[in-house]
């Protein structure tokens, strides 16, 4: 039995089956949406680039004068710590990177809602803070800077870097033991000069390791290696060492893979 009372929103159509109803009330005042691409096409980039929170602070070197009345170089590291502080307290937008868009903070914050006219929230633009923003000689200098190259990315000041969303992420996806700064981190050195390609593109090396990959993912599966394709520089080496010594590659090929003798004069 089904209780002839119905919810506020739902209509019953049939037991098992629910429409929701549409909403009768037309909301006036929507969440500004801040600046997206949509208002700058450089946004998209700046956001892509920047790793930091939020941006458009005073200087250092002018809080140190009007802090401690000394230049920021010759402060110790609390004194350092406490211009950071300052500074961060400046900043006039913050960045906000999984929606894609730029708030404005500090003095001339935004003003959270903004109306749609009509009630069409889908043509919502910000609000008016953001035309000074958008003027602002540091944010146009911010937006309209280049994005490094990976290979100078490591040059950018730790103060710049958000390490710590970094680490975390890494956690996530199962990249800390690979990825720890370690001398002795023979994988992390690896990654590195993998990515620099110094291992050439056809490496029996590397071949090596994707066959060794792949074998330990059949493992798991309960599946065999037969009938796999092996790369071709791993495949050539293989043969040839069956060749030299054939009991050598029949050792080799339990451990790391590779077609059976039999599967070599087949082919």
């Amino acid at each position: 039995m089904f209780s002839s009372s119905q919810q506020p929103g739902v209509t019953v159509r049939a037991p098992g089956k629910f429409k929701v109803s549409s909403l009768s009330k037309v909301i006036k005042l929507w969440p500004c949406p801040g600046l997206t691409e949509a208002d700058n096409g450089r946004i998209t980039q700046y956001l892509k680039h920047t790793e930091y929170g939020s941006g458009g602070g005073v200087s250092e070197h002018i809080l140190a004068e009007e802090m401690f009345e000394t230049k920021y170089s010759l402060l110790h590291s609390s004194q350092k710590e406490a211009v950071t502080l300052r500074q961060l307290q400046t900043h006039r937008w913050r960045l906000d990177h999984p929606h894609k868009c730029i708030f404005a903070i500090g003095d001339k914050k935004c003003l959270k809602n903004v109306k749609a006219d009509n009630g069409d929230h889908t043509t919502i633009k910000p609000c008016t803070e953001y035309k000074a923003l958008l003027s602002l000689l540091a944010f146009q200098m911010a937006i309209l800077k280049s994005k490094p190259e990976d290979k100078n990315c490591h040059f950018i000041p730790l103060r710049y870097q958000n390490s710590a969303i970094g680490e975390i992420h890494t956690n996530k996806i199962g990249l800390r033991n690979l990825l720890s700064k370690s001398e002795d981190n023979i994988l992390l050195h690896f990654a590195h000069q993998f990515a620099q390609t110094k291992f050439g593109k056809d490496n029996v090396f590397v071949d090596m390791i994707k066959v060794m990959i792949v074998k330990v993912e059949h493992e798991e599966r309960g599946h065999r290696m037969k009938n796999m394709q092996y790369p071709p520089a791993f495949d050539e080496w293989c043969h040839e060492l069956l060749c030299i010594r054939p009991e050598a590659y029949c050792s080799f090929q339990l451990a790391f893979g590779g077609h059976t003798e039999r599967s070599f004069h087949q082919i």
